[in-house]
């Protein structure tokens, strides 16, 4: 009796550092996502570089492609000025070495060729 105590006790112990180590795994990565988000607006191409890849690629809505390259070259645009760029309920997913962030991501806009248009993207609702 004494040894399942001893074991469960053992389990619970290493259980409670994994949920105190995933915590501060989701902390750290948190803390990343919202450096990278202001990268964007700082118009920090080295800063928001290295947190992507080599073979790092966006597709968005409408099925297209672009690489590490353009992504990064577009924040530097001179055409386009992002005055927001914050990424909002984040679900973090950890597995052993590998982490998986979703968010919504609510940005802010203006083109620089009409100053007029401003542009905002958000999710829809239930469109994870």
């Amino acid at each position: 009796m004494k040894n399942a105590f001893i074991n469960t006790a053992f389990i619970g112990a290493v259980l409670a550092s994994h949920g105190a180590e995933a915590k501060n795994v989701e902390e750290e990565l948190t803390r990343l996502d919202r450096a990278m988000q202001q990268a964007v607006v700082d118009r920090d191409p080295v800063a928001f570089g290295s947190f992507l890849t080599d073979d790092y690629v966006l597709v968005v809505s409408s099925s297209k492609i672009y690489g590490k390259s353009e992504v990064v070259a577009d924040i530097t645009n001179p055409d386009t000025l992002f005055s927001k760029n914050e990424s909002s309920n984040l679900h973090i997913r950890v597995h052993k070495d590998t982490a998986m962030v979703i968010a919504d991501l609510h940005q802010v806009l203006c083109v620089a060729e009409n100053p007029s248009i401003i542009g905002f993207a958000s999710p829809t609702p239930g469109s994870r």
